[in-house]
């Protein structure tokens, strides 16, 4: 009886003889001696959280809390002198956790305890407390209080009031009233569980307000399913276990993404199976969902597919070292695939890439491509890319960097993360700082979340070796590197002539494609030039010349052929270029040109004959951008490792351009300045770090005059063995550099059947 009156003495409007005489009308009425419903039930609340899945930590807590609140009560209705409570909540958990749910119910259980005036919960978020004008925040935000006292402040998202002068306004306003009201008023902040640490830290009258936290953890796959199955048992439709099994994979792909819906992904999940299934025109099936009613993960995606089905790595021009290490990729993947097939799990391992090359190499390109592959093969199951730089990772102000970086990472969870100029990162003073917390956000989500996503870094070659310096963790965590080479003339205009074609109009003749070699050729040793970019501004600058002549002409041939004439002289194209500082066409001599033919073909035979595996991907004597009037590719020439004699070749191949000279016309010129640094610093290499010098095996850091006498001893002995090859093949070398003066660029075909496998030396 004295528990009845104590819980329900605000819903009896009469005491003394009046209650008794009311007791006992009830009794009577009952036939039975027995009190009335009481306006608390205990068992009710506990009914409530037996039918909610989960939350075994919040009920145990809510159990605890309801019977503290009982005994005040109790205590109070037997005349004991309690402290004053402090009621005031903390709720952190993730989005869709069951937070508004529980404040609901604790909201009821203080009002029919008692505690409470009112049963009513006031739910707001930052824009229903904050005004747009400073001084009238805290107007607004007493409004909101007003409205709840009597019962449950609810604040949602109430991070977001931290961090700006109106916020703090409408927190001091809040932290007055929680003192004011503490036996009329209970305030329950809510949030995400990092963002309320921070939003507890921003003032210290916070954390002493606050009587009670509730952390509410995301639910586990089974929970999860648990509310589908409830979902599915109360619509009365039926489902199979193949629609199960998809819908579980759907949800176990997304339970791990940051910002989980929880509850409420699978409210979304089950309205979109039921507006798929409401498709069905099969009268049969309308009450059955199949695998096919369940959506695919892409179906919550607002990407477009990284690249279309028609865009195929095989048909772009050139980049065939990538085209084979792209090969060997696939052949991975499909036999992972296959080996599933029979039961045999192989690890999945590391899919992160690293991208290596100049501007215009195809680099984005290829990503696109290789997205598109992934996603096909099921190492993605979203056909997306997120292309970004530096700066869309990096913050302006200390601690910003990591959340930033954390959000890209979100959005492309599922598919590709592109970064170009990753190199970017590394920066210099408070930039590598800001860097060094992008870099390390993202290894740890590359390691945590290696099944997830793939990040592909990408930039220029030199620069990113810095930036694989900057971590020890991002090169263990890079599977794959692949290595873009500049184009090479042939490839520029062909990449040109695809251009060209895809407008509709045809190259007329040989001396317009030649035309465009040349004009390639003068290009494409200038650094950053632009790779296939280039390609496409002269393409670009071909059609406003074609425009221009032929835009008063009614002759049909002429209006769809390229001619000698529509083709952009080097001086048209240095006018585009932004870096002024090319060469300049000039007026060379033929004699000229015959000691660069004799340079270039002196460096093609030595190295023909010292690396016969090596390859030439050019030969040429035409004039540059970048300065050289002639140019031999030595590419593949340098190795990991290499033998003291292998090194010393390396030096002959670079001097024999000054030795062929010297044999085929008495001397040599001044051309050759990059070759001598090469052989220079190859020698300097040898000696100094390589424990090859002569004169013993211990490093040195700094050159004297007894290292210079000893390279110099290197860069003779490398000239002699040069000079003395092409002596002894000296008429092959007149041929070939009379072919280099007729076409201007020869190939290697050509000049290793000239040479023949009987050259000499």
């Amino acid at each position: 009886f004295s528990d009845f009156l104590t819980f329900n003495s605000r819903a009896i409007p009469f005491d003394n003889d009046e209650l008794a005489d009311y007791l006992a009308a009830y009794s009577n009425a009952e036939g039975r001696p027995v009190l009335p419903p009481g306006i608390y039930d205990k068992d009710r609340l506990k009914d409530k959280l037996s039918k909610i899945i989960g939350m075994d930590s919040i009920k145990e807590q809510i159990a605890h809390f309801e019977n503290y609140i009982a005994f005040r009560k109790k205590a109070e209705a037997g005349k004991i002198k309690l402290p004053d409570a402090n009621l005031h909540m903390l709720f952190t958990g993730n989005a869709g956790t069951g937070k508004t749910m529980i404040a609901r119910m604790i909201s009821t259980m203080l009002y029919e305890i008692g505690f409470l005036p009112e049963d009513k919960l006031v739910e707001v978020e930052r824009k229903d407390l904050v005004a747009n004008y400073l001084g009238q925040t805290a107007g607004k935000t007493a409004g909101k209080i007003q409205d709840a006292i009597g019962g449950v402040l609810f604040i949602d998202e109430a991070y977001t009031l931290a961090g700006d002068q109106y916020g703090e306004e409408a927190i001091a306003t809040l932290l007055k009233a929680m003192e004011d009201h503490r036996n009329d008023l209970v305030v329950i902040f809510a949030g995400y569980s990092d963002k309320m640490q921070k939003f507890i830290d921003t003032n210290p009258g916070l954390s002493s307000r606050i009587g009670y936290k509730f952390h509410f953890d995301d639910y586990s796959y089974d929970e999860l399913m648990k509310m589908l199955e409830l979902k599915i048992s109360s619509s009365g439709i039926t489902v199979t276990d193949a629609a199960r099994e998809r819908a579980g994979l759907v949800v176990k792909y997304f339970m791990r993404r940051r910002n989980f819906g929880n509850g409420r992904f699978i409210d979304t999940l089950w309205q979109e199976i039921i507006i798929r299934h409401s498709a069905c025109k099969d009268p049969a099936a309308i009450f059955v969902i199949d695998e096919n009613d369940v959506p695919p993960v892409t179906a919550f995606s607002t990407r477009r597919d990284a690249a279309p089905k028609e865009l195929k790595l095989e048909d772009l021009v050139g980049l065939a070292q990538v085209k084979e290490q792209v090969r060997r990729f696939r052949n991975k993947i499909a036999f992972e695939k296959r080996a599933r097939e029979f039961g045999v799990s192989i690890p999945r391992g590391n899919s992160h890439m690293m991208f290596t090359g100049n501007a215009g190499t195809g680099k984005t390109t290829v990503a696109r491509i290789l997205v598109r592959e992934l996603y096909e093969a099921g190492i993605i199951v979203e056909n997306k890319l997120i292309e970004v730089t530096a700066g869309d990772l990096i913050g302006e102000y200390v601690g910003q960097t990591a959340p930033k970086t954390q959000a890209v990472i979100d959005r492309a969870m599922g598919g590709v993360l592109f970064i170009d100029e990753a190199y970017a990162l590394a920066g210099t003073g408070r930039t590598a700082d800001y860097g060094q917390d992008a870099v390390a956000t993202l290894i740890k989500a590359m390691e945590d979340n290696r099944d997830q996503f793939v990040v592909i870094f990408a930039g220029y070659t030199e620069e990113m070796k810095n930036f694989l310096a900057m971590n020890t963790g991002i090169s263990s965590r890079i599977g794959y590197t692949f290595r873009f080479e500049d184009y090479n003339t042939e490839e520029l205009t062909e990449i040109y002539k695809m251009k060209i074609s895809s407008a509709g109009l045809v190259i007329a003749d040989e001396e317009t494609e030649n035309a465009v070699k040349a004009l390639m050729q003068y290009f494409v040793s200038v650094p950053n030039f632009g790779n296939g970019r280039f390609s496409e501004k002269v393409s670009d600058a071909t059609f406003t010349i074609h425009a221009e002549k032929c835009a008063d002409t009614d002759d049909q041939v002429r209006l769809i052929s390229v001619t000698r004439e529509d083709i952009p002289s080097i001086e048209y194209m240095i006018a585009m270029m932004p870096d002024g500082n090319l060469l300049k066409p000039s007026d060379i001599t033929e004699a000229e040109n015959l000691r660069t033919a004799y340079h270039e073909t002196g460096h093609a035979l030595v190295m023909i004959k010292l690396f016969p595996e090596a390859s030439l991907s050019r030969i040429t004597v035409s004039a540059e951008g970048s300065g050289a009037l002639g140019y031999v590719s030595t590419a593949g020439l340098t190795k990991t490792t290499s033998t003291s004699e292998e090194l010393r070749n390396l030096i002959s191949v670079y001097m024999a351009g000054i030795a062929s000279e010297k044999v085929m016309t008495g001397d040599y010129a001044n051309g050759g300045t990059s070759d001598i640094e090469k052989a220079t610093d190859t020698a300097w290499n040898m000696i100094s770090r390589f424990g090859m010098s002569e004169t013993g095996f211990a490093s040195r850091k700094t050159r004297d005059e007894k290292s210079n006498e000893e390279i110099n001893k290197l860069l003779k002995k490398g000239f002699e063995n040069a000079e003395q090859i092409i002596r002894d093949n000296s008429d092959r070398v007149e041929k070939a550099a009379a072919l280099l003066m007729k076409n201007k660029t020869v190939s290697e075909a050509e000049l290793r059947e000239i040479f023949g496998a009987g050259a000499e030396g």
